[in-house]
């Protein structure tokens, strides 16, 4: 497991504000490839039933799904995209090594507001956050908690540079998080919170395991997770690696409870689907090329976690053809697909990272557990990644891996509860509590801060 750096934080250069276009030379020629692709006369694979779920996998996206991807990506309205995309307050810096980061930086008008970092993850971007920045930073309600909203691209993500070498505490998780850290400390939020899902999340637990200063009390002082997998140890572990999924299976649901049953499941679905995990770790490169240079190439990677999540929410207002097709085209524009895949290539197995005692927290740690996630958390193994008690949990009644985009408004009530003094919103509005199943409450993560700052006066 990579160790934390203990040099110094480094400085960032003035932020700059930026505009995202789109070079419409790029414009015109997606637009003419898309206009003549070349596609099989029929699907790879006959259609197959989804209860055989690693046949049903194997073909995906289905050809259906392209063919009626590839016109609505080339009728895509690129201006109105651009407007939409830039009606957030963008920057870039520099930081280290990292030459160039890009971030979205919405500060509240409100003077109590917490200063938050959203980290994304792959295949996301810091656009799957568009539908909860303003709402976290200009609440309706002043009694709601507020946040100073700090949103990047991760390095090597859409327009922040990727990093020089993969070398450890540069081009790893750790290396990535000290750029963030020095991001946040950059901007004046010398005590900040993260909150993250998908690769985001051990970016958001470093922050909290290696950039918290127990001398003077600065640094990450919370985390907030969505996504929290957790390697198995113990005798789970050594079952594991001796007996077949099948047989620990039928042994777990005489030893366990269901909610650890379904843990185990679901565990073995998401190895049953991680073709694209290993490909992006051992064969980045060579599948990079084709990933850059063909827009259905892209389409089609990209496209299989889009086309089986619309098929099973038809209708859905958020996640949808229309914003898997925005994320496809930043990824296309930027040329950036191949280096999103670094998170992969050069950290460890990423539930191990969660597990390892090097990551263990000492902040407070919130975690929100969706349903139809890849894989769900108990109370207990969450436990296990932290030093300490798990400060607060809740679950969702809806919502799975892409929560922000999936169930904004849940998503949002989540971080307000978690957040609140006492962890609960004083409220007797249901709609604050939308989607906020409590599991374990034992205080807000942010109620350390607020009693430092009520004794020093609240000048913290």
């Amino acid at each position: 497991m990579p160790q934390p750096s203990s040099d110094p934080i480094p400085s960032i250069t003035p932020p700059q504000p930026f505009t995202i276009r789109f070079d419409p030379k790029d414009v015109e020629e997606l637009k003419s490839r898309l206009s003549n692709p070349r596609l099989p006369d029929q699907d790879f694979l006959p259609a197959l039933d989804a209860k055989q779920r690693s046949n049903y996998h194997q073909a995906r996206p289905g050809l259906e799904w392209i063919k009626k991807a590839i016109p609505k990506w080339r009728e895509l309205d690129f201006e109105a995209f651009s407007e939409k995309l830039n009606r957030f307050p963008h920057f870039t810096t520099s930081v280290d090594w990292c030459e160039r980061l890009h971030f979205v930086h919405r500060p509240s008008s409100r003077s109590d507001a917490i200063p938050l970092i959203l980290i994304h993850g792959w295949p996301g971007s810091w656009y799957e956050f568009e539908h909860i920045i303003q709402p976290l930073a200009e609440p309706e309600d002043p009694s709601l908690p507020a946040f100073h909203v700090v949103v990047p691209s991760l390095p090597g993500f859409l327009f922040s540079s990727p990093p020089p070498n993969k070398d450890p505490g540069v081009g790893d998780f750790v290396g990535y998080s000290r750029i963030l850290n020095a991001l946040m400390r950059g901007l004046g939020y010398d005590r900040y919170a993260s909150s993250a899902g998908d690769w985001g999340s051990p970016h958001a637990r470093c922050l909290g395991a290696n950039h918290y200063s127990e001398k003077d009390g600065t640094g990450c002082r919370a985390v907030h997770l969505n996504f929290c997998p957790v390697s198995p140890s113990g005798v789970t572990k050594l079952l594991r690696n001796v007996l077949p999924y099948t047989v620990l299976e039928g042994l777990a649901k005489w030893v366990y409870d269901k909610e650890h049953v379904q843990m185990i499941q679901k565990a073995q679905i998401y190895e049953d689907q991680m073709a694209y995990y290993i490909v992006q770790k051992l064969r980045p490169v060579q599948l990079s090329y084709g990933l850059v240079d063909s827009p259905v190439g892209i389409l089609g990677w990209l496209g299989y976690f889009y086309d089986i999540l619309t098929e099973f929410k038809p209708g859905h207002p958020t996640l949808n053809l229309d914003s898997a097709l925005e994320t496809i085209t930043l990824f296309h524009m930027t040329k950036s697909i191949g280096t999103s895949f670094l998170p992969y290539t050069v950290n460890p197995y990423l539930p191990d990272i969660h597990a390892s005692a090097e990551m263990r927290l000492k902040v407070p740690l919130a975690y929100s557990d969706f349903p139809e996630e890849i894989v769900n958390v108990p109370l207990d193994y969450v436990q296990k990644t932290v030093h300490g008690k798990v400060r607060w949990m809740a679950k969702s009644n809806k919502g799975g891996h892409f929560a922000a985009l999936e169930e904004p408004k849940i998503y949002i009530n989540h971080l307000r509860n978690a957040f609140s003094k006492g962890g609960k919103i004083k409220s007797d509005d249901a709609k604050h509590f939308q989607g906020v199943r409590q599991v374990c409450l034992e205080g807000g993560v942010w109620d350390e801060v607020r009693k430092e700052q009520e004794r020093a006066g609240g000048k913290l």
